[in-house]
C-alpha cells in the first residue's frame, strides 16, 4: 500500500495494514516528492486541473465566484471522479468504464451547475394526483454511481435523483442566484 506523507494518509494506511488479515506492506513517498507517487499523483493531478476547469467555466457561465466553501464544490468534486472513470482513455484502450462494462459510456449528461427539468419521482407516492406537476426545476451536479440516475439539486426538496431530465433552452440555462440559493451536500440528501 502506497501513500503520500501527509499525517493523516499515514494513519489511514497504518489503519488499512491492521485490519488486513494478509501482510501488507506500507510505503511512503518521501516528502514534496510528487514524482514518485506515479500514476496515483498523476490523478490527482488530472481531478485538480479537472476541478479548476469545470469551476471557471461554471464561474464564467454565471459571472459569479464559487467560493471553495460553497456546497457545490463537493458536488462538483463527486461530479469530476464520475467523469474520470467514464471518458479518462486509460492504458487499455477506453475508459476505466469500457474496461468495467465492455463499452464505452452512452448515458445523457448535462453540462455542471445547469438548470433542468427533473421528473419528480415521488409524485404518486406522496398522494399527489394527475393534477399535479410532474416535473420540477433543479441544478444537475451528476449522475449516481449506483443506478445511472441524475443527481439534481432542488432549493425546495434537497437533493433529488430522476432517471429523466430535460435541458431548458440555452439561454435560461445557467442562473447564478438560483446556484447561490443550495443549502444541501451530498452527504444531506433529502429524499
Amino acid at each position: 500500500l502506497e501513500s503520500d506523507s501527509e499525517p493523516w494518509m499515514l494513519a489511514l494506511a497504518d489503519g488499512v495494514r491492521k485490519t488486513r488479515s494478509h501482510s501488507t506492506i506500507v510505503r511512503h513517498a518521501p516528502e514534496y516528492s510528487h514524482q514518485s507517487m506515479g500514476l496515483c499523483g498523476r490523478t490527482n493531478g488530472l481531478a485538480t486541473g479537472l476541478l479548476r476547469t469545470f469551476r471557471l467555466a461554471l464561474e464564467r457561465r454565471l459571472n459569479t465566484e464559487i467560493r471553495p466553501d460553497h456546497p457545490i464544490v463537493p458536488f462538483l468534486v463527486n461530479c469530476i471522479g464520475w467523469y474520470i472513470t467514464r471518458f479518462q482513455p486509460r492504458d487499455h484502450g477506453g475508459s476505466s468504464f469500457k474496461f468495467l462494462y465492455g463499452h464505452e459510456y452512452k448515458g445523457e449528461i448535462a453540462d455542471f451547475g445547469e438548470l433542468v427539468w427533473y421528473r419528480i419521482a415521488a409524485r404518486v407516492s406522496a398522494g399527489r394526483g394527475k393534477y399535479e406537476p410532474r416535473f420540477a426545476q433543479g441544478i444537475w451536479v451528476g449522475k449516481s454511481e449506483v443506478d445511472d440516475s441524475h443527481l439534481v439539486v432542488d432549493v425546495e426538496r434537497g437533493v433529488q435523483k430522476s432517471r429523466t431530465v430535460r435541458r431548458m433552452p440555452q439561454e435560461f440555462r445557467w442562473n447564478a442566484d438560483r446556484l447561490l440559493e443550495i443549502r444541501v451536500t451530498p452527504w444531506s440528501t433529502k429524499q
